[in-house]
């Protein structure tokens, strides 16, 4: 009987021996998998970084630019709005400042209906958004 255990364990042995190999060699295809998930994720976060920055060096020159077209406007009134409503107000020159009676710093932001009020005469208002 202990002969026949023996030959009984000995034919179970490679099938039990192959299962292993098999999960073994799952778990190594596993963590390659995860490996290439990992690099690929590490790879796209490198590419949104580099996004972010291209952005936000065309956010700083156009702000430059802006800067520089109202200040170039030295002897004149400009404001620059966005063109997407509701056409906030992005830059303006120290003259059109001065004419209006708001600061730069208190005008941006906001829109060029600020400077409307109970006196503004709605054709007149029409005209300048045309």
């Amino acid at each position: 009987m202990l002969l026949q255990d023996r030959q009984d364990s000995s034919r179970s042995s490679p099938p039990l021996r192959n299962k292993f190999l098999i999960e073994q060699n799952h778990q190594i295809v596993k963590s390659e998998s995860m490996a290439v998930s990992a690099a690929h994720a590490a790879a796209l976060l490198e590419t949104q970084r580099q996004i972010e920055t291209m952005i936000d060096g065309l956010e700083s020159a156009q702000n430059l630019f802006l800067g520089e077209l109202v200040a170039g406007a030295s002897d004149r009134c400009v404001v620059l709005c966005e063109i997407d409503h509701p056409n906030h107000i992005v830059a303006c020159s120290k003259h059109w400042s001065d004419l209006c009676g708001f600061r730069a710093a208190e005008a941006i932001g906001l829109t060029p209906k600020i400077l409307q009020g109970e006196c503004t005469e709605p054709a007149v208002a029409a005209d300048f958004r045309d």
